[in-house]
């Protein structure tokens, strides 16, 4: 995969979100491999953002999918996923514990890659 970060500012998350960041971040990881297809990579950046005055530090995860399902992109870390053999609901977690921490995880699809972005406060 591919880490890129252009920022001469360091990116510090609370103590107490680290261990919500790495759940979150593992969840989608996770996801992002199991539907990478074979002639792609990952690609990881990381960014600062401010949103209603408060500092967030947004990781976006952006690869292929060998299966768009559009319909559930919008909503992926807000509902459980039923599929064939069980519910899924490892994005609804991840998406759970970010929102509890004051951050939130959401999904874009823009018909060639899926960028998932993971937005938690920094310390400013």
């Amino acid at each position: 995969f591919v880490l890129v970060y252009n920022s001469p500012q360091p990116l510090r998350l609370m103590n107490a979100l680290i261990e919500p960041f790495i759940i979150a971040l593992h969840e989608v990881l996770s996801n992002a491999f199991r539907a990478l297809p074979t002639w792609d990579h990952i690609t990881i950046r990381a960014a600062r953002t401010m949103r209603a005055g408060k500092h967030y530090m947004r990781l976006t995860v952006a690869h292929s999918v060998l299966e768009p399902a559009t319909i559930l992109f919008p909503r992926l870390h807000r509902i459980a996923i039923t599929k064939r053999d069980r519910i899924h609901i490892g994005a609804l977690l991840a998406g759970v514990i970010v929102r509890d921490n004051g951050g939130d995880v959401y999904t874009d699809y823009d018909g060639h890659k899926l960028y998932t972005h993971i937005e938690l406060p920094i310390v400013s």
